[in-house]
């Protein structure tokens, strides 16, 4: 696992994100021809389980984004598809800029990113269960919650 340098303060360490390749570089072309963006473009971004498993997604700093955005959804009725694509390719520029090659997250897949996903969920489910039921000294295939249920 990357750490992050001891001399960044909290508000310093970036808000990564990760966002398809494809769908930033067309954003960036856009941009530059001075395109409208279609909004579905964006909405592309928070959805990685749509995209292919070979989709390659890389880290952005969302610091960039110009505000405190609980989602995409959210970012683009604030900042309408072209000012959230600008934020994207700023996000992506500020992560490229502030770390250091390898100390940075590095891109990944959209099916390796939804594995890792899945994994995390996994585990926070089994640690809620934890304490919420501990094991009360049964056997770790007796401690299930719907087991538990049928004892009481």
């Amino acid at each position: 696992a990357a750490t992050m340098p001891a001399a960044m303060a909290p508000d310093e360490l970036p808000e990564v994100f990760y966002a398809s390749q494809t769908t930033l570089q067309v954003l960036q072309k856009k941009l530059k021809s001075s395109e409208d963006i279609d909004r579905r473009l964006i909405v592309r971004l928070e959805h990685p389980e749509d995209l292919d498993d070979d989709e390659v997604l890389v880290p952005v700093d969302m610091r960039a984004a110009g505000g405190e955005f609980d989602s995409v959804g959210q970012m683009l009725r604030v900042l309408g598809p072209n000012r959230s694509a600008q934020a994207f390719v700023k996000a992506q520029e500020l992560f490229e800029s502030r770390m250091d090659a390898e100390e940075q997250a590095q891109p990944t897949t959209a099916g390796a990113l939804r594995a890792a996903l899945e994994e995390a969920e996994d585990f926070d489910e089994e640690a809620e269960e934890d304490a919420i039921y501990g094991d009360a000294g049964l056997a770790s295939d007796d401690a299930s919650p719907s087991k538990l249920r049928r004892r009481v």
